[in-house]
């Protein structure tokens, strides 16, 4: 079964009541902005070819 498409908007709506979080046209505009930006980043990290056997970096050098 295939998960809905994402819709920020939905979220946006649902979550600032949640949070007591009061959204004008505006704000909520912006905030589907963000929240899109995020999915975004979300679906690329998420299609990184990581397996459960590869390890991390013992020790970060930059």
């Amino acid at each position: 079964m295939m998960a809905p498409p994402f819709d920020p908007g939905a979220l946006a709506d649902a979550a600032a009541p949640l949070l007591g979080i009061p959204l004008t046209a505006e704000s909520r505009a912006q905030a589907i902005v963000h929240l899109s930006i995020a999915a975004q980043q979300a679906e690329l990290l998420l299609s990184a070819g990581i397996g459960d056997e590869d390890e991390p970096a013992p020790v970060y050098r930059p």
